[in-house]
């Protein structure tokens, strides 16, 4: 079911460097993203094929661990070698779902392209924005290594940013929930 996508937002622990995640404790993060992927697919029955592992990574640590391209990169790398060791080489990782498009096109999606095991792992590169504007993303894909992946847009919140961002190539566009979200 790779239509079904699992996206796991929120602070790190404490343990494992709070807003951030300390370079010692990647194992474990890559450790608790597999145990939670592991037991939403076997104990709960929740059928996904489609992974974001983290959301906002160059944002303020607080949607999300705040990491920097090169240890995003890595910390695919290692959970997707994970996966594979664990039984689930079928599912496919979205992200970087960046706060920043212009980070995310020009930092974090050059450098995961730089590793090979990541990219056969990627199903569709993510982004955030909210003001119409998709970084170029679709141009920076096509004249890459990887022209056959696409983009998504996973949190914009104006139907005139959807309208805006049609025009420049994303294969969807997810709508943030604030305006339903009982948080």
């Amino acid at each position: 079911n790779s239509r079904v996508m699992l996206s796991i937002m929120g602070p790190t622990p404490k343990w494992m460097g709070g807003s951030a995640i300390d370079t010692a404790a990647e194992d474990e993060w890559v450790e608790m993203i597999a145990s939670l992927v592991t037991y939403g697919l076997t104990t709960r029955g929740v059928q996904f094929g489609l992974l974001a592992p983290m959301n906002e990574p160059d944002w303020d640590g607080i949607e999300g661990p705040r990491v920097d391209q090169w240890q995003y990169t890595r910390l695919l790398r290692k959970l997707a070698d994970k996966l594979d060791a664990i039984g689930l080489p079928s599912l496919r990782l979205v992200g970087p779902d960046t706060a920043q498009i212009g980070t995310g096109v020009n930092g974090y999606l050059p450098e995961m392209m730089t590793d090979a095991v990541v990219m056969s792992k990627v199903d569709h590169f993510a982004f955030h924005n909210y003001a119409g504007d998709s970084g170029g993303a679709a141009s920076e894909i096509r004249s890459s290594a990887y022209p056959e992946r696409n983009f998504w847009m996973t949190e914009v919140t104006n139907i005139w940013d959807i309208m805006a961002h049609l025009n420049q190539g994303p294969s969807a566009i997810l709508v943030w929930d604030a305006y339903d979200s009982v948080y």
